[in-house]
């Protein structure tokens, strides 16, 4: 683990982090951190879109760009969520294999980290209706940024669904394994719903409907 949280180390930090040996941080911490540009671009069309061209929807778009601006900081904790429970997993699995409470910390520590993308992808899907005003009445000269918000939240949501199922493969509560797999089923609708977002856009800037 480093000194700093996430909100305290630069980019280039986690970005050397990242690409060394050790296997932590990973994809799940990578995703959180996407899942952050995600709402900092949503946040930047909101605050865009609130002078004298957007009387009408000024007041919600200000309302937009605190909610989108607060849930960027929460992503950057979510990362530092999902760095903990892998090193929990981690050293879990160290355990031997004849350790009594072995196997319970095992199915703890695997439901936390099926947990956290979840997490991610909830509060994702959670922000599309937001994402859908800003393209309908956000400032159009900041459609490409909107359609790269919904990019990037397409992608996240779909990198969470393979996070979660690879830390589900230690899980051996069936009842748990049903759940998820029924949450990953909506979370893979909802990585749809923002890539036609994103199409919507793609249409509007190549001149069709």
């Amino acid at each position: 683990m480093p000194d700093s949280t996430y909100e305290e180390q630069k980019l280039i930090e986690f970005l050397e982090r990242l690409s060394s040996r050790e296997p932590i941080p990973g994809g799940g911490a990578a995703v959180a951190i996407v899942s952050s540009f995600t709402f900092a671009l949503g946040a930047m069309v909101a605050s865009l879109s609130q002078g004298e061209r957007f009387q009408e929807v000024k007041e919600k778009m200000k309302g937009i760009e605190e909610d989108l601006k607060a849930k960027m900081y929460s992503f950057l904790r979510l990362a530092q969520e999902d760095e903990l429970a892998f090193q929990e997993l981690r050293e879990t699995l160290r355990l031997p294999r004849g350790e009594t409470l072995r196997s319970d910390r095992l199915l703890a520590a695997a439901k936390k980290a099926v947990n956290v993308p979840l997490e991610l992808v909830n509060n994702l899907s959670s922000f599309y209706p937001v994402f859908k005003f800003l393209l309908e009445k956000g400032n159009r000269n900041l459609l490409s940024d909107t359609g790269i918000a919904c990019l990037f939240a397409a992608s996240a949501i779909q990198a969470s669904v393979l996070n979660a199922l690879i830390n589900l493969t230690w899980v051996t509560d069936k009842e748990f394994c049903r759940e998820t797999l029924s949450k990953v089923e909506k979370a893979s609708q909802c990585a749809l719903d923002f890539q036609a977002l994103a199409q919507v856009v793609r249409n509007s800037l190549e001149g069709g409907q």
